[in-house]
């Protein structure tokens, strides 16, 4: 049997190893989810989820220390992803029970045959499940939960770059779930990805990574619903009428907050040219602020990113930005796979560092003369997920909102705003589909008409 190793990032020590699955397992896990029989009734599909919220809150420390271990992120972001795992499971053990269909009425045409349809909501099926890295907790928990609520089965493939919190909740979880609804896999991408995908069991696929695997599974997946979070190259618009300590503040807890590994992160800053001076003076004041270092302190805001292979990624980018003429105003240091907190500016719109997704602390600053600029910039790419917005002026916000290519825009904030009461997802290159409690149940079922 072949392991996957786990090392701590920050101290290159390791902690653990999972047993890497074959082909042959994942066609098991797959004959094990068809072959169960989740609960019909919503009340006990609710039951199961509120008591895994319990159970995550319970565990909230050892959840968060592990977290930290495997992924090196900072110990206080690790709690608070804990409590969005705790919250997700909460909302879908309350949306399980609001999910209902609707009575459409016929007798709209002057010799209606029947009086009334009825559309009910099933359960879509077998759901394959693929996690990233940047929140091994969180990431299970966003698709795991509202697959139960909705009366699905599911495999489960986590990064095998942070295997060990979700073996962690799979064995909590163990207790509450009846055998077979919830089976987890590990393995090489290579080897068991399109089993993943093409197995006749499966009936969707819900998946969230990078924008390229998300068209190949696109391609491969054939007649299966899909549910895919493609990540994106998040932009933050500063007008020249906008509060700049705020909006500083705002562009370093987007750009550096979970080392600068999410989605949502902030990873273009689209300022004004004629504050861009004093608003680049204030981010760096706030990046400065921060504390870098052992993720397991307390104290630190920025811990490391994944793995050294990806800090060296990041500084090679950073690098070239600057050869290309960025000013690189703090940052740009590296140890292992710790990677400070770096703010450039002068950033050309077609820089790497802005067109494809730095997963990192980078917050890249490009200057523009005017907000219409900063609209066709931030729509330039081929992603569209979430865009934030600062400014005073209700002819511009209005007019943003409008012209942004993106799923949310959010205004007077960063883009990471998240919230498991609101759809969840992008357009264009950003994926197919909305997570959010309510909305991913939604997704994870299918609707039946019935003509009475």
């Amino acid at each position: 049997m072949r392991e996957i190793a786990v090392y701590n990032p920050y101290t290159n020590e390791r902690i653990g190893e999972v047993a890497a699955s074959t082909k042959e397992d994942v066609a098991k896990a797959f004959k094990k989810a068809k072959e169960c029989m989740a609960p019909k009734d919503v009340y006990s599909r609710s039951k199961m989820l509120a008591e895994a919220a319990k159970l995550i809150k319970r565990k909230r420390g050892e959840f968060a220390r592990l977290i930290t271990s495997e992924s090196g992120i900072a110990i206080k972001t690790a709690l608070q992803e804990v409590q969005r795992s705790y919250t997700m499971a909460l909302r879908c053990s309350e949306e399980a029970i609001r999910i209902g269909g609707e009575v459409v009425p016929l007798d709209t045409t002057a010799n209606p045959k029947k009086e009334r349809a009825i559309v009910i909501r099933e359960p879509i099926g077998v759901l394959s499940i693929i996690t990233p890295f940047n929140h091994p907790l969180n990431q299970v928990i966003v698709k795991l939960a509202p697959a139960i609520a909705a009366g699905n089965r599911s495999v489960i493939k986590p990064s095998g770059k942070v295997p060990l919190t979700p073996t962690m909740l799979m064995g909590e979880l163990g207790e509450l779930l009846p055998k077979g609804l919830a089976n987890m896999v590990f393995g090489n991408p290579r080897e068991i990805g399109n089993e993943l995908i093409t197995n006749p069991a499966v009936d969707m696929v819900s998946f969230t990574g990078s924008m390229r695997v998300g068209k190949q599974i696109a391609k491969k997946a054939g007649m299966v619903k899909l549910l895919l979070e493609l990540g994106d190259t998040g932009p933050l618009i500063v007008l020249d009428d906008a509060d700049i300590h705020k909006s500083a503040k705002a562009a370093a807890q987007g750009a550096f907050g979970n080392s600068g590994q999410r989605c949502t992160s902030v990873k273009r800053v689209i300022v004004a040219d004629s504050i861009a001076n004093e608003f680049s003076e204030e981010l760096v004041n706030e990046t400065l602020k921060l504390k870098v270092g052992d993720p397991s302190n307390p104290k630190t805001d920025v811990g490391t990113v994944i793995n050294e292979d990806s800090a060296k990624s990041i500084e090679r980018t950073v690098n070239l930005a600057v050869r290309h003429g960025a000013s690189l105003l703090c940052g740009g240091k590296r140890e292992g796979a710790q990677y400070w907190p770096t703010v450039l500016d002068h950033v050309r719109p077609t820089d790497k560092c802005v067109t494809e997704e730095l997963f990192g602390p980078v917050a890249p600053i490009i200057r523009v003369k005017s907000a219409k600029e900063a609209l066709r910039i931030a729509n330039m790419n081929p992603y569209g997920l979430q865009a934030g917005v600062f400014t005073d002026s209700l002819k511009w916000a209005e007019r943003l909102i409008d012209g942004l290519e993106f799923g949310t825009v959010v205004l007077n904030e960063g883009p990471g705003f998240r919230s498991e009461n609101i759809p969840f997802g992008g357009v264009k290159g950003s994926g197919i589909g909305r997570e959010g409690a309510r909305w991913s149940i939604l997704e994870m079922t299918r609707e039946k008409t019935v003509v009475l």
